[in-house]
């Protein structure tokens, strides 16, 4: 039986609502990861994605498997 490839793309809502949920702000996300506040807002509105490590810190400041913050295309 073949494999079925995911396909995964950015999605600033899930990680806004993630970090909602976790009862943090922009600014405390931001500082977790080490960009400001304007960066984690610019993620948020899809206007930019992180770079790799500081998604990485992002999952962990949020306490998510990096899957759950992407969205499957």
């Amino acid at each position: 039986m073949a494999k079925t490839k995911k396909s995964y793309i950015w999605d600033g809502v899930t990680i806004r609502k993630a970090r909602e949920r976790a009862g943090m702000t922009r600014t405390e996300l931001a500082a977790a990861c080490g960009v400001t506040e304007g960066t984690v807002r610019s993620w948020e509105e899809n206007k930019s994605a992180p770079h790799l490590p500081t998604y990485l810190r992002a999952c962990r400041a949020l306490d998510k498997d990096p899957e759950a913050l992407l969205a499957t295309a």
